[in-house]
């Protein structure tokens, strides 16, 4: 079996977890995938940042926690996430926070494409500040924003795509350590 096919089975459960996750925020609209968002509250949102990570891990369901206590992100100097305890909590205060962004921008007379893109970059980036996780942070993450940027636009080329870039770039770069 060749490599590349090896590296599209291997990113089918995510092409499928993502396709999941589109229609359960309603479809693909941008104005749908906000709906969804105003819905969430810090406990499912974690419990959909569960999926997306495990499924990128190839991890089974019962294996899917928050799992990075004590780990270090980052290269030379790199940060310290915060307390494993407080992850929750700060996961919490992100989906309000995003939810009043989403409702000014919307109020201001953003579109909701604008305001899905706004939030495709914000949403992801504390997300992987916070390491959730012993590995895949960058996977959940850049899953997360294509998600919330191009809903049902994710194709397993585009998955196949980014992935790859990240593979090629984790080979020449130092990786966090415990």
């Amino acid at each position: 079996m060749s490599e590349k096919l090896q590296r599209n089975q291997s990113l089918e459960p995510l092409q499928e977890l993502t396709t999941n996750l589109v229609q359960e925020m309603g479809g693909e609209q941008p104005e749908q995938r906000i709906n969804w968002l105003m819905n969430q509250n810090g406990e499912t949102f974690g419990r959909m940042l569960l999926d997306v990570n495990g499924t990128a891990r190839g991890l089974v369901p019962e294996e899917h926690r928050f799992d990075a206590e004590g780990v270090q992100a980052g290269m030379v100097g790199g940060s310290i996430p915060p307390d494993q305890e407080d992850k929750v909590t700060l996961l919490s205060e992100l989906v309000q926070s995003s939810q009043a962004h989403a409702q000014k921008r919307l109020e201001e007379g953003a579109d909701a494409q604008t305001v899905m893109t706004e939030l495709a970059v914000a949403i992801p980036t504390v997300v992987n500040k916070l390491h959730l996780f012993a590995d895949g942070n960058g996977r959940t993450s850049r899953t997360l924003r294509m998600v919330l940027r191009d809903g049902d636009q994710i194709t397993l080329k585009k998955l196949t795509h980014w992935l790859t870039k990240l593979v090629m770039r984790s080979m020449t770069q130092p990786r966090w350590s415990s």
